[in-house]
């Protein structure tokens, strides 16, 4: 009897643990101080006029040169804010760094990254978005439910990319 408490314990305790989550990044984070190192980064774009599903890829970075500027405009980010609903929309993006060891990603961190007609950029570290459902084709009214998907608190204004986004 207490060889079988004692498994049923061990069970119990295992299966709890593999259940945890791990918590989630909720600031802009140094990734040297989380795990893995910066190996690619990967861009997709809300685009008008497609019925593909949104966001569309449109670049892969590998370039350690173009992974550590777009580091390091991410992480310069201002304080959080709310998101200037006020400002008209050029583009929406979505910004995935992807962390590797050992040549296997370990982790990933999403960004939405918007662009104002005036130039002004806003990023925020997001889940990565549901794609959005039966908005074929997708166009400049779906901003709203996009920027409502990513929440419109904890948006940090972000320097110049140099043309990488």
């Amino acid at each position: 009897m207490r060889k079988l408490l004692f498994i049923l314990s061990a069970l119990v305790i295992f299966y709890l643990s593999a259940c945890s989550t791990s918590k989630e990044t909720t600031s802009h984070e140094s990734p040297t101080q989380l795990k893995g190192e910066l190996a690619s980064i990967q861009v997709s774009q809300y685009v008008t006029g497609t019925t593909r599903t949104q966001p569309e890829l449109t670049v892969l970075y590998d370039k350690q040169e173009d992974l550590m500027l777009l580091q390091q405009k991410f992480e310069g980010a201002e304080v959080p804010q709310s998101f200037p609903e006020d400002k008209s929309i050029s583009k929406i993006q979505v910004v995935v760094f992807f962390y590797e060891e050992n040549g296997q990603t370990v982790r990933s961190d999403g960004y939405m990254f918007v662009t104002f007609q005036d130039g002004i950029r806003y990023s925020k570290l997001i889940q990565s978005p549901n794609h959005i459902q039966d908005v074929y084709p997708y166009n400049e009214s779906d901003n709203e439910l996009v920027i409502r998907r990513a929440g419109t608190d904890g948006w940090r204004q972000t320097g110049d990319t140099n043309n990488l986004l």
